[in-house]
């Protein structure tokens, strides 16, 4: 799978009709899609706060290796797997969310979890991290959805794949098991900070709060503390059977997913 390097686009957001989706397990992942992903994270992501340390420089973008990235969103080949939006005629990857399932607990269910959501800041606003999110959402014996991210706008996408809004209190009872479950190394060696008004993981990643100091409508998570982000868990109360038809109409995509290999060669 051939993929062009990432080029700047022109300003202003373009209409997501224009995109083709591809959903990928971890082995299918190639060294050039990866290659792409940590490119548009590279440029797109964060930038580094003030108190970013000696590893980073205030002001620079926050940046990831390919191998650092598969290492972290691809750890397990199994579970973890990629939907990326494509631009089929330019074969750029203009956003990602990598992925991962795991088992919870006896009579409850798995977890759906979005280890990185990221959108090229050309494309925001039309609902690229919305569709990613609900590709990556197969409804059946979830018991929660979750990302940890400082975006408020990436906790929105994970709302409106779950059908649901954070539950603060559901994740005050079951938020650390739910972590330590993961195995995701961020998750599990961070502080979880879970009250009646946030949900926060001090993970100690500085990035400029600056950057994204805009929230959603209705948002009810607050606001984060330098070195904090969002701990975001969305415990959906229904099926995928018993959602409503305008949601359901999303799903087929999934059948289509596999069919967008042919927009990625050259």
């Amino acid at each position: 799978m051939r993929l062009k390097m990432m080029e700047p686009c022109e300003s202003g957001a373009r209409p997501i009709e224009e995109l083709a989706f591809l959903l990928l397990p971890a082995p299918k992942v190639d060294n050039d899609l990866l290659q792409q992903c940590a490119n548009l994270y590279s440029n797109h992501y964060g930038i580094w706060g003030p108190n970013a340390g000696d590893e980073a420089k205030p002001g620079s973008r926050v940046k990831i290796s390919a191998e650092k990235l598969r290492s972290q969103g691809l750890y397990d080949v199994k579970r973890c797997f990629v939907v990326a939006a494509i631009h089929p005629a330019t074969n750029q990857v203009i956003g990602n969310a990598f992925c991962t399932r795991f088992y919870f607990a006896p009579g409850k269910g798995d977890v759906m979890w979005i280890t990185q959501l990221v959108v090229h800041k050309d494309w925001r606003g039309i609902g690229v991290g919305r569709r990613l999110c609900r590709l990556a959402w197969d409804g059946e014996n979830t018991f929660a959805c979750g990302i940890v991210s400082p975006h408020p706008f990436a906790v929105r996408c994970l709302e409106r794949m779950a059908g649901v809004p954070c539950d603060l209190a559901m994740t005050k009872i079951h938020g650390l098991a739910i972590a330590t479950a993961s195995g995701i190394d961020l998750v599990t060696k961070s502080r979880l900070v879970v009250n009646k008004s946030t949900s926060v993981l001090q993970s100690s990643f500085f990035v400029d709060r600056a950057e994204i100091a805009t929230f959603p409508e209705n948002w009810q998570l607050g606001k984060l503390q330098d070195g904090e982000e969002y701990f975001a868990l969305c415990f959906p109360a229904f099926k995928l059977d018993q959602q409503p038809r305008q949601a359901r109409r999303l799903f087929p995509w999934l059948s289509c997913c596999f069919s967008f290999g042919k927009h990625m060669q050259q």
